[in-house]
């Protein structure tokens, strides 16, 4: 993938590679697809984490999702899941090569006060991040699955609803509930049995679907999995696809590297934040 993308580059740009910024590849089993910005200043760090490539579509014109924890002198509350996200790229650029390894593990570090000395070896837990929501970081590694890390959270046996809004699906997958699907979605679950739990809405008649750009028809791109669980509700974000490679299942980790976020809240309604109405198709 780095080559094939490495090929739209004008070779003008290809000059600063080494200087202005560096460019190189990670080994994964399947699919290497976060998407990742992590943004480091001398007494600061913002990490934001979604659904979108890092591609004007991804970065503007299609519909996804992102979100975000920042850390300053003024505000650590975000401090353990920035810390958690920067050891999962120090994990990725320890198999880089030595050049790339020496800019990220060890002279950011050197230079950003918020991240010196920092060790968080806590992986996957809940982090309150303000007085009505709490969040968690899920992605692949050995020995766990990004399902396996949301039932560790999530209470399944009390779920009532699934909203599931995303690109791509198993063909087979039996878990959704409702749905929220374009019509020329490229892998849709059609393989699912009837089944009158199982509903399916057009994206494009929510609210945020009926938001367009000239001349452009905007592909729904984002990864949106929702779970109501008697008062409580959970909202996933990021990169992950409802699928196997991406999700893995209760025994086995995905393939593919994913990183997302789980949030979790008594007060927070996140369909109507989203605004991630529609109607039955």
């Amino acid at each position: 993938q780095m080559n094939k993308s490495l090929e739209y580059v004008s070779s003008l740009y290809m000059q600063s590679i080494g200087r202005d910024y560096c460019v190189t590849n990670v080994s994964a089993k399947g699919a290497f697809h976060p998407k990742i910005n992590f943004f480091v200043g001398d007494d600061a760090a913002m990490v934001l984490i979604g659904s979108g490539n890092l591609t004007v579509p991804g970065h503007g014109k299609n519909h996804e999702v992102f979100t975000g924890f920042m850390v300053d002198e003024e505000n650590d509350m975000h401090l353990p899941l920035v810390v958690e996200c920067w050891n999962y790229l120090k994990h990725l650029a320890e198999e880089s090569g030595e050049f790339e390894k020496r800019r990220i593990v060890r002279e950011i570090p050197e230079n950003c006060t918020i991240l010196k000395d920092i060790i968080n070896d806590k992986h996957h837990q809940l982090w309150e991040i303000s007085e009505d929501l709490d969040a968690a970081l899920l992605y692949n590694e050995k020995g766990s699955s990004i399902l396996q890390q949301i039932t560790d959270i999530i209470p399944m046996d009390d779920v009532t609803k699934v909203t599931i809004a995303c690109p791509f699906f198993d063909e087979d997958g039996e878990t959704q509930v409702n749905v929220l699907i374009q019509e020329s979605c490229t892998l849709p679950p059609n393989k699912i049995k009837t089944h009158p739990r199982i509903k399916f809405y057009d994206f494009d008649e929510t609210k945020r679907g009926k938001t367009t750009i000239k001349n452009y028809n905007r592909l729904a791109h984002v990864k949106f999995f929702h779970f109501m669980a008697d008062d409580t509700e959970y909202c996933i974000i990021g990169s992950a696809n409802a699928t196997k490679p991406g999700l893995g299942t209760l025994s086995h980790r995905g393939i593919n590297e994913e990183f997302c976020v789980l949030y979790v809240s008594d007060q927070k309604d996140f369909l109507n934040v989203l605004v991630l109405f529609s109607r039955k198709t």
